[in-house]
């Protein structure tokens, strides 16, 4: 794969940089979860210096997807996707443009602290501001004719817990019932599907002085309500973490939510949201059980799984 790739941008490297002179340094796979496959270029210029180029392969069915977003970004700035510089059909490979900047979780994390360089509460919760516009006008702009069931989507995530000893004896069997009623209660409502990012968490974030990035789209396709609770309940993990950044983060989901329904005109009731929510709290979950285990990941799991199933247990409440 490497060698296709290079031969690829070689190829093509003087059409994306017209006016450059880069060359390729370097290509390295870089790790990442179970079943993706991303790769990192690093090439040079002698006046531009090093860059940062970003290569991802993708199941050939999401193709149009990916199409339709490319299109979609040579037209709107408002996606705040990095620039895609190519799309290799016959791999399904994306060539996206490398951004410097730091994660919205590492930002968060220095301004906790107050460390020198950190970004004030107004700026982070323009950046959730931002993120709320963005996935706002993804959705608007890619919304299709049909619906889903909302009682047919998230089930898995149940099934899943439950398939899990220690989960079902932690919250017992019949509070999985009890979620499993309240979603069977939603079996005739529908809601809209568009594309997705997918997880648009605070570690695929980037903040570069006054501009935000969104990384690692999945250029699928499914309901509106995942993206807005993925970034809520991402949101409520960091807070349970690190108590001091709790006004910071209530604010920033407050912003991101209204920034949203504003363009989207999406406005679940409480009752609806908080199942949403509930069904995303069995979905981290999940991804906490699976992830690979290292010493971070389970100090990182070890605080998020009390939350979550703390969370869950009030739902019935």
């Amino acid at each position: 794969m490497e060698k296709v790739l290079r031969d690829k941008i070689e190829e093509k490297l003087h059409q994306y940089y017209q006016d450059d002179n880069f060359v390729i340094q370097g290509i390295n796979r870089v790790p990442t979860k179970p079943g993706s496959i991303v790769f990192k270029i690093k090439i040079f210029d002698e006046v531009q210096g090093h860059l940062d180029l970003y290569a991802k392969t993708y199941d050939e069915k999401f193709s149009q997807n990916i199409i339709d977003m490319i299109n979609l970004k040579i037209n709107h700035d408002k996606l705040l996707i990095p620039r895609i510089l190519d799309y290799y059909d016959e791999e399904n490979i994306v060539l996206l443009e490398g951004v410097k900047g730091r994660t919205l979780s590492r930002s968060l994390l220095q301004h906790g602290f107050t460390f020198g360089t950190s970004l004030n509460a107004e700026t982070l919760v323009e950046c959730s501001r931002k993120i709320g516009c963005a996935i706002g006008y993804l959705q608007k702009f890619t919304r299709r004719g049909e619906q889903e069931k909302i009682g047919d989507l998230e089930i898995i995530h149940i099934k899943e817990v439950e398939s899990e000893e220690y989960f079902t004896d932690t919250l017992g069997h019949d509070l999985m019932d009890y979620i499993r009623s309240q979603v069977g209660k939603f079996k005739g409502r529908t809601t809209n599907v568009a594309q997705y990012h997918g997880d648009p968490s605070p570690h695929n974030i980037l903040v570069k002085d006054d501009r935000v990035f969104l990384l690692d789209f999945s250029f699928q396709i499914n309901a509106t309500f995942l993206d807005p609770a993925l970034y809520v309940v991402s949101l409520e993990l960091m807070r349970s973490r690190f108590c001091f950044l709790k006004n910071t983060v209530t604010k920033m989901e407050d912003t991101f939510l209204s920034a949203y329904t504003e363009i989207t005109n999406e406005n679940w009731d409480s009752r609806t949201w908080q199942l949403i929510k509930t069904l995303t709290y069995l979905h981290y979950l999940i991804i906490y059980w699976k992830r690979k285990k290292t010493l971070k990941n389970s100090m990182v799991a070890a605080f998020d799984r009390r939350y979550l199933l703390k969370k869950i247990n009030e739902y019935r409440i």
